[in-house]
């Protein structure tokens, strides 16, 4: 579930994005520019990702998701708080270390 404005947005896919995400990540593009509070994402706990927010196709925003190394490779919630001024229409979290079994369970963007 995505939910931005208020809204939520179901969003599917493939169970192998679940499992194994990619390493080129995954891109969330939304229907229109928006600001947020909190960037809500489950993440395979002994990875690190990189997260950006983008508006027309340029980096507005960005930070890291840094975990230690762990044996266990459940996911971890993480709320990660967004700048008020910041506006955007495209979130991208890409991974950037670690044992190379990403995972991704959910992103929301919360108002």
């Amino acid at each position: 579930m995505i939910e931005a404005g208020g809204v939520g947005y179901e969003v599917f896919v493939p169970l192998s994005t679940f499992t194994a995400m990619p390493n080129a990540g995954v891109e969330v593009s939304l229907d229109k520019p928006r600001t947020a509070t909190t960037i809500r994402v489950s993440v395979s706990r002994n990875d690190a990702y990189h997260l950006s927010l983008e508006h027309d196709g340029e980096s507005v925003w960005e930070t890291e998701i840094d975990q230690p190394p762990s044996g266990d490779s459940s996911l971890l919630s993480h709320d990660i708080a967004v700048p008020s001024d910041i506006v955007f229409d495209t979130v991208r979290l890409k991974p950037s270390g670690g044992d190379a079994l990403y995972a991704l369970g959910y992103l929301e963007v919360l108002p």
